[in-house]
């Protein structure tokens, strides 16, 4: 079960490494070059990350919350020439139906 410390209230944004995988792609066959950022497409906070692996993978267990640092959010911002990921909860799913 996952431990939280602290109150999981900053913002992140994930990336699956197979949506990293065809965005890589993506630049090769467009042929885009520069430097342009990605993280995943959606914005979640690290105690929802974490409950949603919870629900997912753990029969819906609870978290452990303990006591630390507070967090700071750190979020990229997405280059508009690059491909959206897929939805948090979609990568856990698609996970749990191949290797769980």
């Amino acid at each position: 079960i996952p431990i939280l410390k602290g109150t999981g209230f900053a913002m992140r944004n994930y990336i699956y490494v197979n949506d990293l995988a065809k965005a890589i792609r993506f630049c090769v066959e467009e042929k885009i070059q520069g430097t342009h950022l990605l993280g995943g497409y959606e914005t979640i906070t690290i105690r929802r990350m974490l409950e949603a692996i919870c629900e997912t993978f753990l029969d819906g267990a609870q978290l452990i919350f303990e006591n630390g640092n507070v967090s700071k959010s750190v979020v990229v911002k997405n280059s508009d020439a690059l491909p959206r990921s897929q939805l948090f909860i979609e990568t856990l799913n698609e996970i749990k139906s191949k290797y769980h």
